[in-house]
């Protein structure tokens, strides 16, 4: 389990410059609403074990000198302003930003668990991962944006997200690169949530 205010996420053959926003407003995340500043803090962890860190407190990450090809987990410490989160982010080449979730008295969230069943057996329940997408305002119009995800794992994927926001549910093999999009989800409570492969029930 993440400390509150951390977000961790998966990225590859990314450019120099990874922006962290804030998914409400997504502005830069560089300080409180009292105008104090909000260091961020990046952890890139290497499939080969290796670890880099870079500090930036102006929203903006630089990833110069990391290798561009290389898959990467990636823990961005941003304070106690915003929700603990975990997210993978399938491709930097198609979106450079990482999307944090306030912590605000104005917003209501859930932690709702996913468990993933798959009766043919093309996605590990427990090496797979999953993908949340919201709809987002971008330069291109309103498109589904990666704001949330992870490994499964043995005990399902716990995530805190805003309360009656609609998010599109896709499961990903890491190992064959094999993708399914599950369906959307709108959560309403903190409750397990079984995925399967063909459609998407709730407990």
């Amino acid at each position: 389990t993440l400390e509150p205010g951390t977000y961790s996420l998966r990225l590859q053959d990314g450019p120099s410059e990874l922006a962290i926003r804030d998914v409400l407003t997504q502005d830069l995340i560089t300080e409180t609403d009292n105008g104090t500043d909000i260091n961020v803090t990046v952890q890139f962890f290497g499939d080969d074990g290796s670890v880099q860190q870079r500090t930036t407190s102006d929203g903006t990450v630089d990833m110069t000198g990391l290798p561009a090809e290389e898959r990467f987990a990636v823990t961005v410490e941003a304070g106690d302003e915003y929700v603990q989160r975990q997210a993978i982010i399938p491709s930097i080449l198609d979106q450079q930003a990482a999307y944090l979730l306030p912590q605000d008295v104005n917003v209501t969230t859930v932690e709702p668990r996913f468990i993933l069943e798959d009766p043919s057996n093309q996605f590990d329940t427990e090496s797979s991962e999953i993908v949340l997408e919201r709809p987002l305002q971008t330069d291109n119009g309103t498109e589904f944006v990666a704001v949330a995800g992870d490994r499964v794992g043995i005990n399902g994927y716990d995530v805190i997200l805003e309360r009656d926001q609609r998010y599109r549910v896709i499961v990903t093999d890491p190992e064959s690169g094999a993708q399914r999009e599950i369906g959307e989800f709108t959560p309403t409570q903190s409750e397990e949530v079984t995925l399967t492969v063909q459609d998407v029930e709730f407990d």
